[in-house]
């Protein structure tokens, strides 16, 4: 089985690179399968989180602890909200799945990012801390 990690690199980055270009966000949690990154903005106390997963892992347990752990880690880093980007069509992205996580859906960019040849929606959910 490819790890999360691998899975979203698609072996088209060296070590050196990947460690590069993860040292760009503030923060970096790993559980089995599943990397969650942040980025802070201080000013407006306000830290995006993207979670990277193993295609297998979509809606399991690893994922609810790593949201988990990543608000936590948010909170005690000062941040007062937290934003999470999600693609329209993904297949974690379901209905009232935002409320299990205390997220609540604030915006949605229509036809906003290109994937897999196709521009589709970005949902914009966010958690206030």
């Amino acid at each position: 089985m490819v790890s999360g990690e691998e899975w979203f690199w698609g072996g088209k980055f060296s070590a050196d690179q990947k460690a590069d270009l993860i040292q760009t966000f503030d923060r970096t949690i790993r559980h089995p399968g599943a990397l969650a990154v942040m980025k802070y903005d201080h000013s407006a106390g306000v830290a995006t989180l993207h979670i990277i997963l193993e295609p297998t892992l979509r809606g399991g347990r690893n994922v609810g602890a790593l949201i988990g752990q990543a608000v936590e880690q948010a909170r005690s880093d000062g941040m007062q909200k937290v934003v999470a980007p999600l693609v329209g069509g993904s297949p974690h992205l379901k209905p009232n799945r935002d409320r299990k996580f205390g997220f609540t859906r604030e915006a949605t960019l229509r036809r906003h990012v290109f994937v897999s040849g196709a521009l589709r929606d970005l949902h914009l959910y966010a958690l206030f801390l």
